[in-house]
């Protein structure tokens, strides 16, 4: 799915998250809680990762975020992360340029919008 036809995704499903997880809203709160609190960490590997031509870090810490927004239900965030993932799995300076302002958009984006469903929960 190229980039732009990820608008159409939802930025957040909770419903199909919190059903995931067997209905347990207290679990999805704590699960978002803990990559509110860890994002800025994978992007701070992420970035010294990638300064250092760092690949396989650089992919493992873009794979983290993607899996935890699977489980958060955040469709489009798993998507840029799984495009900058492959841009580093390939270890592709260019790709990884192009697919980073997109990635971390989402990551705000995303961020915010789970602190606006943990203020409401």
């Amino acid at each position: 799915m190229p980039p732009s036809a990820a608008d159409t995704l939802p930025r957040l499903d909770t419903a199909t998250a919190i059903s995931n997880l067997g209905g347990d809203r207290e679990l999805y709160a704590q699960v978002t809680q803990i990559f509110l609190d860890d994002v800025a960490v994978q992007l701070v590997s992420l970035d010294a990762a990638l300064a250092a031509g760092d690949f396989v870090t650089a992919r493992r810490a873009a794979h983290t975020v993607k899996g935890t927004a699977a489980s958060l239900g955040c469709e489009r965030l798993r998507h840029y992360a799984l495009i900058m993932e492959k841009a580093c799995e390939a270890a592709d300076p260019a790709a990884i340029a192009t697919a980073d302002p997109a990635f971390r958009a989402e990551i705000e984006a995303s961020t915010a919008v789970l602190r606006e469903y943990l203020a409401g929960a």
